[in-house]
């Protein structure tokens, strides 16, 4: 049996643990209720710079919020660049994205595969083809040739490889969907072409023997290869290959009478 005294030190060694407990649960829940409390500070603070963001955005210009938020068809002017310029297997989305100023999830937002980038590229080409036949349908055969020369004319000064002349030598390494639209791309150029030279010969503004297709595969074969050669050669190959190739079909201008293409460059509007 405990003495009065045992008894008593029991009940205050029990005060003593309660109390200490009780201490210690305080200050775990005034921890607690701290970290909670800067969590709320954090989520607040965020909330209020992306209601202070979005107030901006609201009033930027339409030029502005272009340049903030790169859209598809800035991708896609960047891609046809690299493109001309590198070819289609020598870039990635790192490079759009420093282009760009942007992070790779961006562009892939838009193109989640580089082949539906490709392909957005070489739609975009055809509906610019397309468009130019529907506009100058009715002009001479020779003038709409003379367009095709200035825009690789055009190319050779932004040392540009044409987007069918860049895409060719991967054709093997593309997906079947890219190469479908690669061949779409060659048979809509090929099939403008044709009928610019048939209708020019008709007329009496071209002259060649042969058939127009076949006629209208060695011009274009021309002017790829010349563009490649001027890489290397300066683009003096380009102007004497060229002229030979006017020559022979008998148009009265040279590459000499095309408009030059003054610095700085602008986005290119070819079909090419």
């Amino acid at each position: 049996m405990l003495g009065r005294n045992g008894a008593a030190g029991m009940y205050a060694s029990k005060a003593r643990t309660s109390e200490a407990g009780s201490s210690a649960g305080g200050h775990a829940e005034k921890r607690a209720g701290g970290t909670g409390m800067n969590a709320r500070r954090i989520q607040f603070a965020y909330l209020l710079v992306g209601k202070y963001i979005w107030a901006v955005k609201r009033q930027l210009p339409l030029r502005e919020k272009r340049e903030l938020l790169p859209t598809r068809a800035d991708i896609l002017v960047r891609a046809d660049e690299l493109i001309r310029r590198r070819g289609f297997n020598a870039f990635s989305y790192t490079d759009i994205a420093a282009i760009l100023e942007i992070r790779n999830a961006a562009v892939h937002y838009h193109f989640p595969t580089k082949s539906e980038l490709g392909q957005a590229v070489i739609d975009r080409e055809i509906e610019r083809l397309t468009l130019y036949r529907r506009d100058c349908g009715a002009t001479p055969g020779d003038e709409q040739l003379k367009h095709l020369v200035t825009a690789f004319y055009h190319n050779s000064q932004r040392n540009y490889i044409c987007l069918m002349g860049s895409l060719l030598p991967d054709f093997a390494t593309f997906d079947s969907e890219m190469r479908t639209k690669v061949a779409a791309l060659c048979d809509a150029i090929l099939g403008w072409l044709t009928e610019s030279l048939e209708s020019a010969r008709a007329a009496g503004r071209l002259r060649f023997e042969g058939r127009p297709r076949e006629r209208a595969a060695l011009v274009a074969s021309t002017l790829l290869s010349s563009l490649l050669l001027s890489r290397v050669s300066g683009e003096r190959v380009f102007q004497q290959m060229v002229d030979r190739m006017l020559e022979d079909l008998g148009a009265g201008w040279r590459t000499c009478d095309l408009p030059e293409l003054e610095w700085p460059f602008p986005e290119s509007h070819s079909f090419t």
